[in-house]
């Protein structure tokens, strides 16, 4: 099946360093969520701390 797409459209042509480059970014993508999930919690703390010290409502 995956032969007839491909020979179908020649001009499609996967090259191994596109693998390489797209589990990169879904690597690098996965690890800035987790980052974002480690931090968003102490910041919501920050900001929540931040803003009773400026007595805003």
């Amino acid at each position: 099946m995956l032969r007839l797409l491909l020979s179908r459209s020649p001009q499609i042509e996967v090259s191994p360093m596109s693998y390489r480059a797209g589990f990169l970014a879904t690597a690098l993508a996965l690890l800035l969520l987790v980052t974002v999930y480690a931090i968003a919690p102490q910041a919501n703390d920050l900001f929540t701390s931040f803003r009773n010290l400026t007595g805003a409502p």
